[in-house]
């Protein structure tokens, strides 16, 4: 009983601790966020490589002929402590089937949290941020050698993009909901469901930033797909370039696509209370659209031009 009082002490002293180190991230939303999705994902990437050591660590052998004889001439490769050396061994480590799924081509790249249990929501970041700290890092020295490590990722992904998602509002639900929506269509999602308009806000902020960039794979399927074909980030082929050239590409795909949408809808919104036909509607609009108007602006300043138009041919 005393050493169960003396471990949750310790616990606790361990998370005092590092919730007063990391206390700043509270008052920078973009920092916490990047560290809790940049820590998953480099749990992920340990998980990964601890369940391949565990299955190499564990030979099976499996006799598919009854007249087979276990002898010292055919057991050769495997040494004293019944461990097989791969090294002696005539196989491709790649070419084993180790039953690790292989990430879905709509996650983002370098996002991948599907190892990681009670990630589906997260209610609070700074916790979680915590619980992962704490769970992957035994020791103080090395759980500050993780967030050093996390600290230089987030000071570089900051300074290349420092006012990303500028034109993102943290309070339109519309706006957030169309974000997520059209990053998950060209394959930039995680499986966690944000919890609130500002939680979404953040989370495709904090994607973006830890985003690696699209995989040949993905631009692979993006190119098969015509309805995207006339995007920059497929008409430029992106095969080999820098993850720095995918994300200023999205932005800028996506900071155009939310303006065009925006203002087609206030030219619908605005209809004038003049009946036309179909067809001059649809002229209408057009000009509208080309002139950044309103289909009420764009009548008038037609009227208006023809006035003034008329009253320059009227003799003097």
């Amino acid at each position: 009983m005393e050493g169960y009082e003396f471990d949750e002490r310790e616990m606790r002293k361990k998370r005092l601790r590092q919730a007063s180190r990391l206390k700043w991230l509270r008052k920078n939303p973009r920092a916490m966020h990047f560290f809790l999705f940049r820590l998953l994902a480099n749990k992920t990437v340990a998980l990964a490589s601890m369940n391949i050591r565990t299955k190499l660590d564990m030979p099976q052998f499996h006799v598919h002929a009854p007249d087979v004889v276990m002898s010292p001439q055919n057991t050769g490769k495997i040494n004293n402590k019944g461990e097989i050396n791969f090294q002696d061994l005539d196989i491709n480590l790649q070419d084993l089937d180790l039953n690790f799924p292989p990430p879905k081509c709509e996650q983002a790249n370098g996002l991948d949290f599907s190892r990681v249990t009670n990630t589906d929501v997260i209610p609070d970041v700074m916790e979680k941020i915590i619980d992962v700290i704490l769970n992957m890092h035994q020791s103080t020295r090395e759980a500050d050698q993780a967030i050093t490590e996390v600290m230089r990722a987030w000071a570089n992904a900051s300074n290349q993009f420092p006012r990303a998602f500028s034109w993102l509002d943290k309070n339109n639900e519309e706006q957030c909901l169309w974000v997520w929506e059209q990053m998950r269509k060209k394959y930039i999602s995680i499986d966690t469901k944000p919890i609130s308009c500002e939680q979404r806000y953040h989370f495709i902020i904090a994607i973006f930033d830890n985003w690696k960039g699209w995989s040949d794979e993905q631009l692979g399927y993006l190119k098969e797909n015509k309805r995207r074909k006339d995007g920059k980030f497929i008409s430029y082929g992106l095969g080999g370039t820098s993850t720095l050239s995918h994300k200023e590409i999205l932005l800028e795909e996506l900071s155009k696509a939310w303006e065009q949408k925006s203002r087609r809808k206030k030219i619908k919104d605005t209809h004038p209370s003049l009946k036309l036909n179909k067809l001059y509607q649809k002229r209408l609009g057009q000009i509208a659209e080309s002139k950044s108007m309103t289909l009420d602006e764009t009548l008038k300043f037609l009227i208006d031009n023809e006035l003034s138009r008329l009253s320059m041919l009227k003799p003097v």
